[in-house]
Parts: C-alpha cells; sequence; structure tokens
C-alpha cells in the first residue's frame, strides 16, 4: 500500500540520514513546510554531537533556520512574496528576516545549491540546507545539517560539510522522486533552551530542546507553493 511503501521511503531516507551524521558532529534533518514552519520528517544525530538535541516531529520557525531559508529561496518570487505577506499578519518579526536575507539566499542557492544561516535561530547553531522538488508533496523539502558555531565556520562548512551535504541531497532527490509521501508525525515545537546563569554552578548548555507549544498535525503545503 501507499502507507507502507511511505514508511520503507522514511526508513531508506533515515538511514541515509544517520551514515553522514557518523560522519560530522552535528543534526542531519529531513523536513517539509508546514504554514510558517518547518517539520523534521527524519532526524539522525551524531552521538558525540554536544548541545545539538531534536527530535522527529520537531517545527521549528521558517524563519530562524537553515532549511526554512533554502525553502524560501527555492519558492517562485510572487509565491513567497505572497507567503511573506501572510507572515507579515501572523508574525512580522519573522518576516522582517526572511525578507531581509531572501535576496542573498537565492543567490546562494543558484551559486552553490544550498543556503547556509549562522547564528540566526540560535547565537550557538549554524546551518546548511539543500532544497529538493518533491512531485508527491508538490513542494520543496529540505536536507539539513546543524552544527555548533564554535566548531564550524561558515568557510569551514563549504570546505567540509557542503560537499556532504550536496551528495546526501542528490541521493534522498533520487529517492523521493517515485516514493509516496511520507506520513507526518506529530509536530512539536522547538526553540533555543536559554544559557544558565553563569553565576551558578551549572555548566552552559546550548542545546535545542522540545518547547512546550500545542502539538498538531503538520498541514503540507502543496502546489500553491511554486515551483523555480
Amino acid at each position: 500500500t501507499s502507507i507502507v511503501q511511505g514508511l520503507q521511503l522514511r526508513n531508506l531516507i533515515r538511514s541515509r540520514l544517520e551514515e553522514v551524521a557518523g560522519q560530522i558532529p552535528g543534526t542531519v534533518g529531513f523536513l517539509i513546510p508546514d504554514r510558517f514552519h518547518m517539520v523534521y520528517l527524519e532526524y539522525a544525530r551524531a552521538p558525540h554531537a554536544l548541545g545539538l538535541h531534536s527530535v522527529t516531529g520537531s517545527r521549528i520557525a521558517m524563519a530562524r533556520t537553515a532549511a526554512g531559508n533554502a525553502y524560501t529561496a527555492a519558492l517562485d518570487e510572487d509565491v513567497a512574496s505572497g507567503m511573506l505577506a501572510e507572515m507579515q499578519r501572523e508574525n512580522p518579526g519573522d518576516a522582517a528576516i526572511l525578507r531581509e536575507r531572501i535576496d542573498a539566499n537565492r543567490a546562494m542557492l543558484r551559486e552553490r545549491g544550498y543556503v547556509t544561516t549562522c547564528g540566526v535561530w540560535s547565537p550557538h547553531i549554524s546551518g546548511i540546507a539543500m532544497p529538493i522538488w518533491s512531485p508527491q508533496y508538490q513542494t520543496y523539502v529540505v536536507v539539513n545539517i546543524g552544527l555548533l558555531s564554535a566548531m564550524y565556520s561558515e568557510a569551514r562548512m563549504f570546505d567540509e560539510v557542503a560537499p556532504a551535504l550536496l551528495e546526501l541531497g542528490g541521493i534522498i532527490g533520487a529517492l523521493v522522486q517515485n516514493g509516496e509521501p511520507i506520513p507526518a508525525p506529530i509536530a512539536q515545537d522547538i526553540r533555543p533552551a536559554s544559557i544558565p546563569n553563569k553565576n551558578n554552578n551549572t555548566e552552559d548548555t546550548h542545546d535545542l530542546e522540545a518547547g512546550t507549544g500545542r502539538t498538531r498535525p503538520a498541514r503540507i503545503l502543496r502546489a500553491a507553493d511554486g515551483r523555480r
């Protein structure tokens, strides 16, 4: 059945993410859009990736993640403008972040095939992401790698992480071209953890933790998203 095929595709994607997570000390995700957020359909984390935590179903604001910046950069300009206008009514702060970055993101996507963000979601986190057109969802899905900024500058991401991301994106792109839609998990908001006061004895942590926002099923943006 289509559900079984979707689960099989999900397992294949997860295994690919885990392979990359075994090579790079960060998190590797496969995400879909959910209105003004991105949702992790699959997720892998290197065992030694300190300070980076998320789970399948985690939901993060589109404007504040490399995945969301890559997704919006891939959209047709008129579609992206319409989405930003709607976002402006509900979350003007996030709309302003995307508007400020979208031209540079589009240029980077054209030139390199991916988009990077440094310190947008958290000052301690950098991200690199590649959008992939999905015939099943009729929109872009995204492969994303998150890293600690203290370990990876943008130059180091270009030299060491981008080749792995582009190879992973090519493999997953081939999988999703003929696969069934993946059953979506229940989405839950995530946000940067607060940094403990240095006057106490608790060590600083920079975890991506599950938030307490109301959970709900992901609503996939479909054909209206447009394709560049």
